[in-house]
């Protein structure tokens, strides 16, 4: 059984078959971001609407929504502060608003038209991020975009720079946007809440201590063990390992800490487990792959270049899942899959 659940995650990868059939048209193609902005719009807003039940005790509805999210595992709701009715709305589905921002980001900034919607594109999933309070979700997106602004800085170097802070600074009004609408939910008066960007602040800088993070800490050594044992070929679907855990929900059932699993955070370092380092290089080189058609294809469009830069936010958006990966499993996950077979698809299709 436990063989069984590790590999059925892989299976999903049998699905770029029917996806490559599917996006065989530029029409098609329009046709899947109309789906798929509805989807992270939906989800941006059910994140925003969550965040403002459960940090405002809204009606006692937080109590059946609370058992409800739980028993579906929706989402994960803890508290922020215990001091302050401030609640953390995270959900695994956010990764896709991770990756998509870098996409609209782009869209957002080449088009000469509809830039009120692309600021709503924008705004509703960045609010929903941090909302998350996901560090995960937020160092990895702070890396990717320097990688996404770098390219910009290159690509418009001799061609002067107005355009690279231009762009800088509608991605900071961006941000500013979303924080400023996360801290207005937070702390809108009826009924009575309370927020400031301290939490903010205090959230990012606070890397030790707590139990998500700690045991995060606590895995990378059992990990490396195991590893060893067989480090090129890994262990195989199903390894498990022991570490102690400081979960509140792990110390229930266990007093001693002492916690055996075969899912891990660390994402990268259990494929190394478990596939082993070639499963590991196999795995890069796929991503590799998949941005090094994107960038071929990128430096041969010359005239379409909101084409090019939804292009490169693609790739880009691909590199921040991958670096979320590291601390958040997704790429051994239908969630992260699915977002390798629809970037994959849609920079090796030379006519869309």
């Amino acid at each position: 059984g436990l063989i069984f659940n590790d590999a059925n995650n892989y299976f999903y990868f049998a699905l770029i078959f029917p996806v490559y059939g599917v996006l065989r048209s530029r029409k098609i193609v329009e046709r899947l971001h109309y789906v798929i902005t509805a989807a992270i719009l939906f989800l941006a807003l059910k994140t925003i609407a969550l965040f403002y039940i459960f940090s405002h005790e809204f009606f006692y509805l937080q109590d059946v929504l609370y058992s409800w999210l739980r028993a579906t595992r929706l989402a994960e709701i803890t508290n922020i502060d215990p001091n302050i009715l401030l609640s953390r709305i995270f959900m695994q589905s956010q990764i896709w608003l991770v990756f998509l921002l870098f996409v609209y980001l782009a869209l957002f900034f080449k088009s000469k038209s509809r830039i009120a919607v692309f600021l709503v594109l924008l705004t509703l999933p960045m609010s929903a991020i941090i909302i998350s309070f996901s560090r995960s979700f937020w160092l990895a997106w702070i890396i990717a975009f320097l990688v996404f602004a770098g390219f910009y800085f290159v690509s418009r170097f001799k061609k002067g720079l107005k355009e690279f802070f231009i762009f800088i600074g509608l991605t900071c009004a961006v941000v500013l946007a979303s924080v400023g609408l996360t801290l207005a939910v937070a702390s809108f008066p009826i009924p009575k809440g309370v927020a400031s960007a301290d939490l903010l602040r205090n959230r990012a800088a606070r890397f030790t201590g707590e139990a998500a993070v700690s045991s995060r800490y606590s895995q990378i050594r059992p990990l490396l063990e195991s590893i060893k044992n067989h480090p090129a070929i890994g262990s195989g679907f199903g390894t498990s390992v022991t570490y102690e855990s400081q979960d509140p929900r792990v110390l229930k059932n266990n007093p001693d800490g002492k916690y055996t699993t075969t899912a891990f955070e660390l994402g990268w370092l259990e494929v190394w487990l478990k596939l082993g380092l070639i499963g590991v290089l196999a795995y890069l080189y796929l991503l590799y792959k998949i941005c090094k058609i994107g960038y071929e294809r990128i430096n041969r469009i010359a005239s379409v270049e909101i084409k090019k830069y939804a292009l490169v936010g693609l790739c880009v958006g691909l590199i921040a899942v991958a670096l979320t990966h590291g601390v958040s499993p997704y790429l051994n996950h239908p969630l992260g899959i699915g977002i390798v077979i629809i970037s994959a698809s849609l920079v090796d299709r030379k006519h869309i």
